[in-house]
């Protein structure tokens, strides 16, 4: 922990109990600890991974997506070594009542990658960035 840690964590310490509750102060704390986290510690493991095959008729996404109630699923060619992109549902949401034969391909967006290392502080920084 550096010293710029170290002294916010005193500062929420020396909080009177008017201005913050001890749950709210181990609150904050963690909150401060989380900015420092590696990304790895909060990635589901890739067994717990739902993708969807590029190939995947539009029927069969719209059934995925009712079944596992997931937000985001990436899109992969053959297995999930091969992302080609990631399926946001409310990207979906304008076209649900579409036949089978819609292009869903259109709505996937380009995928994201980052290096498991990565502290958490930093990766919310990259995407500020990149979504501006």
């Amino acid at each position: 922990m550096d010293a710029d840690q170290s002294n916010l964590d005193d500062a929420i310490d020396l909080l009177s109990d008017e201005e913050a509750t001890i749950e709210e102060k181990r609150i904050l704390k963690g909150i401060r600890k989380f900015a420092d986290t590696p990304v790895k510690q909060v990635m589901k493991t890739r067994l717990d991974v739902a993708g969807i095959q590029q190939a995947t008729s539009f029927n069969e996404v719209v059934s995925i997506i009712r079944e596992l109630h997931y937000s985001r699923f990436p899109v992969y060619k053959s297995d999930l070594d091969q992302i080609i992109g990631v399926l946001h549902v409310k990207d979906l949401l304008p076209y649900i009542h579409e036949g089978n034969d819609f292009n869903w391909h259109s709505v996937i967006r380009s995928p994201f990658f980052i290096h498991e290392q990565k502290q958490i502080e930093d990766l919310k920084n990259q995407i500020q960035i990149l979504s501006s």
